[in-house]
């Protein structure tokens, strides 16, 4: 007989009918009067048979197995060891079936004539022992029914830092109970004694990951795949704490081997990672610190705005701590002004435009704690706010990468750094489509009035930098490259008007060593030359060494020649250096 396996169906099956069936054991012989129960004519009751349907079909199985063709009974006390096993097989395999047992009629129970060996051949089902509380299955799936399941926490320690671990597993106690945790760092880190701290308090170790000087993929993604694939073979719920969308890949095998996973992300992260977890209908956890503005710690710098609508960095002499406010309230009296739309919407660009609205310059625009704290002061003086104008458009440039550690300790850190190495905070004031976008390009250095022309070359430089391309991603405008040039115009402006969006764009381009790289070469004569004498030199360096198609503004040729000095092979990079 060949039967299906449904491994999760059939044990709860043999669950439940191990609760309900009260079996006599097998040794004991039948009584004169169940015997004389057992004779009564096939029109009786089904149920004077003493005999549940299921331990009927179980016997009929069993007599079949147990007696021979002339229908002589063997009793289940003749029986060796491995006709014993071979009949509990049997009996196992019978709730294995597609469909429900069924019970047979009396005819069908009395027409064999083998009552004595009907009785006698009877074996109860072999109980099923209750495991664990987190019970799963061969392939490590969570068994239905089972209390809790036991959880693996592996949390990339470069991604998320130990202000994350406690909302993280307090996060994942809904959903089982969280057995391991591991946090993935260099060892580095852990001689800090709040990282010490944090990782005592949940109750996790350390995997120490080293940082080889070979290879070009993070060393933690590798050692969080390896952990992920030993603990699914345990039979644990892997759950990892990261960011990058490859680990969509990792979680898709893992499923597809029977391990059940869980994604958790950071809230304010990329919107297409966890848009291919979910793909996979792997459940995604969204963890948010209840204070966001902790980029700022060690900064000595800061932004203020100014009277005139100018920002000027300034030294922070005051001591920069985490304030608490109360983020609902000051929410709520956005959401009422008409500065947030809803209470999703970041809060910074909202508390900007309100102070603007009622006046308060000089304020400070970064770091952002010190900002919000201006707004809750505007607060406590009025009672209701005056309503957003929505005239005000909100930037903060930023410079993701490019500059050096000595850099970034003159302003504090390197998230310092991202703020005042990509220029001075400003604000718009929206009015007609293509000025707003003219002035927010010129203002990133992605459009130079001294030497383009083409404002729709410029959009398109801009959107196909990494940070701004997975914002718009993120506020549902898509890529703008492959839209029409009115199309992308007015996708732009959405972006920028958006009360969604937090107002941090990606600098263009940086030209620094440009004009001293093309005097070495022998297209400019002096490094110190006008930007749009240096334009010129570099369309000509471009044509020279074979690009076919020459940009028309000055930002995206300098992305061209980015991209041509860092090609792989010579070959790519088409240049034949002396």
């Amino acid at each position: 007989v060949q039967l299906r396996f449904k491994s999760k169906k059939k044990k709860k099956q043999i669950a439940q009918l191990d609760q309900q069936q009260q079996l006599p054991p097998p040794t004991v012989p039948p009584s004169p009067t169940t015997l004389a129960t057992l004779a009564t004519p096939p029109q009786q009751d089904l149920v004077s048979l003493n005999v549940s349907s299921e331990e009927t079909n179980v016997s009929e199985i069993a007599s079949s197995n147990g007696s021979t063709t002339s229908g002589t009974p063997r009793s289940s006390s003749s029986l060796s060891s491995d006709e014993d096993d071979k009949l509990r097989s049997l009996d196992a395999l019978l709730f294995e079936e597609d469909e429900e047992p069924k019970a047979p009629s009396a005819a069908r129970a009395t027409s064999n004539g083998d009552l004595d060996a009907l009785q006698k051949s009877l074996k109860p089902i072999p109980a099923i022992e209750e495991g664990p509380s987190d019970a799963h299955s061969e392939k490590g799936n969570h068994v239905k029914g089972a209390k809790r399941r036991e959880i693996c926490l592996l949390i990339d320690g470069d991604i998320m830092g130990p202000d994350h671990w406690p909302l993280i597993k307090n996060a994942l106690e809904a959903h089982g109970n969280v057995k391991e945790t591991k946090i993935f760092t260099p060892p580095g880190n852990t001689n800090s004694k709040r990282w010490k701290q944090a990782v005592d308090s949940v109750g996790g170790e350390y995997v120490f990951v080293p940082r080889y000087t070979v290879g070009n993929k993070g060393p933690n993604d590798i050692a969080i795949a390896a952990h992920a694939a030993l603990a699914g073979r345990r039979g644990m719920t892997v759950a990892m704490g990261v960011a990058d969308g490859d680990f969509a890949s990792l979680a898709d095998i893992l499923v597809k081997e029977g391990i059940d996973v869980i994604a958790v992300l950071n809230s304010g992260g990329r919107a297409g990672v966890a848009r291919a977890f979910s793909n996979l209908e792997v459940p995604v956890l969204s963890i948010s610190l209840p204070n966001r503005f902790k980029e700022a710690r060690g900064a000595r710098w800061k932004w203020v705005m100014q009277c005139n609508g100018s920002c000027v960095k300034q030294p922070l002499d005051d001591v920069l701590e985490d304030q608490s406010f109360d983020e609902d309230a000051l929410r709520t009296k956005l959401l009422e002004a008409g500065y947030l739309e809803s209470a999703s919407d970041p809060v910074v660009p909202a508390v900007v435009k309100a102070l603007l609205v009622h006046s308060k310059a000089p304020f400070v625009m970064w770091p952002w704690s010190m900002t919000v704290q201006h707004g809750i002061k505007l607060f406590a003086q009025r009672a209701r706010l005056k309503q957003n104008n929505g005239k005000y458009i909100i930037v903060f440039p930023n410079l993701v990468s490019g500059f050096t550690k000595a850099q970034a300790e003159e302003y504090g850190t390197s998230s310092c750094a991202y703020f005042f190495r990509g220029g001075a905070p400003f604000v718009l004031q929206d009015t007609s489509t293509d000025d707003v976008i003219r002035e927010f390009l010129v203002g990133l250095k992605y459009y130079n009035p001294e030497c383009d022309e083409d404002l729709d070359e410029a959009i398109i430089t801009f959107a196909s930098m990494g940070l701004n391309k997975r914002t718009l991603v993120y506020l549902g405008l898509g890529f703008l490259p492959n839209l029409p040039p009115h199309a992308a115009r007015a996708c732009l402006h959405t972006a920028l008007v958006s009360p969604k969006s937090n107002g941090i764009w990606k600098v263009g381009p940086r030209d620094e060593g440009v004009a001293e790289f093309l005097e070495a070469r022998g297209f400019l004569w002096n490094a110190n030359a006008q930007v749009a004498t240096v334009h010129t030199a570099l369309g000509k360096f471009l044509a020279a060494r074979g690009l076919r198609h020459i940009p028309k503004n000055f930002s995206a040729r300098l992305l061209a020649l980015r991209r041509h000095l860092q090609a792989p092979t010579p070959n790519q990079r088409l240049e034949l250096e002396e």
